[in-house]
């Protein structure tokens, strides 16, 4: 904050030293109108697009956050269908076998990589899983409700960290437009200065 405090000042004192120290045209100086404006423009349209990046990466932590819950949501339930169906000794046990130990393989994919092709292949794989009964069909539910907000979630995840990645441009832009915005706004208070002096 100092250092662009500093920087309005000097580009303040400067500015005005030119334009009582020197003479300058009168259409040299209207054209200063374009300059700050287009200053402050650029620097306005940069902060924006700055917020809204950083505002898309807090969104991606607190989904992130929420992921983790459904994570364990599932696996609980896959754990939970699993050990109904072998009790009952029915073949539906080895599918849900295979659902729950593809689930754990991919919790670094899912929660850290958030990768949308393991979450997708889970999330098919559930839907293959043939039900004898409406009645395993209900009982299934609570996880394909699950298994849905986690493929949902992750690729959302995955939209929001690739619009919240800056470009090397960007990452530049967003460096100096604190300097961008003093110096419109000297550059702005100078032009009133040649104002007033015309008047005068």
């Amino acid at each position: 904050m100092v250092v662009y405090l500093s920087l309005f000042i000097t580009s303040f004192v400067v500015f005005h030293v030119l334009l009582f120290s020197t003479h300058i045209p009168r259409k040299y100086w209207i054209s200063i109108d374009y300059i700050w404006v287009s200053l402050a423009m650029i620097g306005l349209i940069s902060k924006t697009t700055e917020i809204r990046k950083k505002q898309l990466q807090a969104d991606v932590e607190s989904q992130a956050q929420d992921l983790t819950g459904v994570y364990m949501r599932a696996l609980e339930q896959t754990i939970f269908l699993q050990n109904n169906f072998d009790k009952a000794r029915s073949p539906l046990s080895n599918q849900f076998e295979t659902l729950k130990d593809s689930i754990i393989k991919a919790h670094d994919d899912i929660l850290i990589t958030f990768d949308t092709t393991k979450s997708k292949r889970i999330f098919e794989y559930n839907k293959k899983i043939s039900l004898d009964s409406a009645n395993i069909h209900d009982i299934k539910k609570p996880l394909d409700m699950e298994l849905g907000i986690l493929t949902e979630t992750i690729s959302r995840i995955h939209q929001d960290r690739r619009n919240a990645k800056e470009t090397p441009f960007e990452t530049m832009l967003f460096s100096i437009t604190p300097y961008l915005l003093a110096v419109a706004i000297a550059l702005r208070l100078t032009k009133v200065s040649f104002d007033l002096k015309n008047l005068k």
